[in-house]
């Protein structure tokens, strides 16, 4: 069965060497440099970046370009989408889905993985600029569209389609998007406190600020991204009211820090308002499980000297 990709091929190579009247009757080639073969129970795509479709009797063969399976500048594919914040990932879903789309129209069955991928959905979803995560009724849509992409991606059969730089794009965004809004931003969280640590380590005191600026463990316990088709955290999340007094601890030792000009060094880190503004959307998060007498509680915080300043 393997050769018989080859001789569809080998036959439209045959078809591209007719006579000028034949080739005007069979083949089109358009301005972008593609070509598409049309005769007798054969279709066969050839895109301007090599991406290859062949469709006939017994055959269905798509491939994408190499250039296609090439990260591109400006193309939001991270090792770690912990990076990211809810802003970045919408604005990723919809640029992923534009790229899909574009990848998809240079195949000859686009439009049947478009309807399934449910691009034009997604396209409009999360069509709001705002750095906040999507509303329940947008995450029950977000999450029925993982499961095909989580399916397609499985797939060997499925492997052109998913190795598309879109389809990989969409994948993770969606991933994100439908985590539960305090699981993520745990997660985010400590993302940037790593961040945070990676810098102060470079300062001749970095081992005393590492230590001052220290977050609960239960912030690291899920740092890593979810694996593809893995099966998602539940909805409901808990945190303990040993571990809430220990993050209005570490709110108190930013907020020092934050306040005083000697520590500009260490104010100006990006890695600091990340991990500062990410803390403190965490904090007012778990808050909301807690009671007033509880919160009460947790804010009698602990002073913890801070370490010496570093030097301008």
């Amino acid at each position: 069965m393997r050769q018989i990709p080859i001789l569809v091929l080998a036959m439209a190579m045959a078809l591209l060497s007719l006579t000028e009247v034949a080739w005007g009757q069979i083949v089109r080639r358009y301005a972008d440099g593609s070509v598409r073969v049309r005769a007798p129970f054969v279709r066969v795509y050839v895109g301007p970046n090599g991406e290859t479709s062949v469709r006939a009797p017994f055959t269905n063969v798509e491939s994408p370009g190499r250039r296609h399976l090439r990260s591109r500048r400006g193309q939001p594919t991270p090792a770690d989408p912990a990076s990211l914040d809810w802003q970045t990932v919408r604005r990723m879903l919809r640029s992923g889905v534009a790229r899909l789309d574009r990848q998809l129209d240079r195949l000859a069955t686009g439009q049947g993985w478009k309807e399934y991928l449910q691009t034009d959905m997604l396209g409009g979803l999360v069509m709001d600029d705002v750095n906040v995560p999507p509303d329940a009724d947008s995450v029950e849509l977000l999450r029925e569209a993982l499961t095909l992409y989580d399916t397609t991606s499985q797939k060997e059969q499925f492997r052109a389609i998913a190795s598309l730089r879109g389809f990989q794009t969409v994948h993770i965004a969606l991933s994100e998007l439908v985590l539960p809004p305090v699981h993520r931003q745990r997660r985010m969280l400590a993302y940037s406190s790593r961040a945070l640590e990676h810098d102060l380590m470079r300062l001749e005191t970095g081992s005393q600020w590492v230590r001052y600026f220290q977050l609960p463990n239960e912030v690291f316990a899920d740092r890593t991204a979810r694996p593809r088709s893995a099966p998602l955290p539940p909805t409901a999340d808990s945190t303990s009211e040993q571990s809430l007094r220990r993050l209005f601890d570490a709110m108190a030792s930013f907020d020092a820090v934050r306040d005083d000009s000697r520590y500009g060094p260490i104010i100006n880190l990006p890695a600091f308002k990340m991990t500062y503004d990410r803390l403190t959307t965490y904090v007012a998060m778990v808050s909301e499980t807690f009671s007033e007498a509880q919160l009460e509680d947790a804010r009698q915080i602990e002073v913890v000297p801070t370490p010496p300043a570093e030097p301008f």
